[in-house]
């Protein structure tokens, strides 16, 4: 009879627009939580060569990344000579510069034989005016000029090979 009560009551509730008393917590077992899916991670892009000039896409990335850190010292040699920081700062980035120089000239990533070796040969002239800088003596009154000069071996090449 209880029962027959019970489903009553459920009934008249419902016709009433009520909702029937949840039963104890103790009889649901809640749905967890969705894991929480993990950020997309976008495929890392390097510098893409899209004129074509290079002899693999790796070793243009290769190239790229040398050039890009040769531009990071040559960021730091200008704020080295801001902060008044001279001889003692800078000929160690110099000798980095002329190792990457180096590295980046071994690579020798353009297919095209005759852009290869006027690369190769820019490089050749690069290293020998390094040295020039290597050799100076980075003071207050002279590395204004020295920087200038350093900014122009690069130049040559970014005009000639971008």
């Amino acid at each position: 009879m209880k029962r027959f009560a019970g489903g009553i009551a459920l009934l008249l509730l419902a016709a009433c627009g009520e909702s029937a008393p949840s039963p104890p917590s103790t009889l649901l077992k809640p749905n967890p939580p969705e894991a929480p899916k993990p950020p997309e991670v976008p495929a890392a892009k390097g510098p893409v060569d899209k004129k074509g000039r290079s002899k693999s896409p790796e070793l243009f990335k290769k190239y790229m990344a040398i050039m890009d850190e040769n531009g990071e010292i040559s960021e730091s040699i200008k704020e080295d000579l801001e902060k008044k920081k001279f001889d003692s700062a800078i000929k160690p980035k110099l000798l980095k510069l002329r190792k990457n120089a180096e590295t980046a000239k071994e690579l020798h990533y353009r297919k095209d034989a005759d852009e290869d070796m006027a690369l190769s040969t820019d490089f050749d002239l690069f290293l020998m005016k390094l040295k020039k800088l290597e050799e100076a003596t980075w003071t207050e009154e002279n590395s204004s000029g020295l920087l200038e000069n350093l900014n122009a071996r690069c130049v040559t090449c970014h005009d000639t090979f971008q």
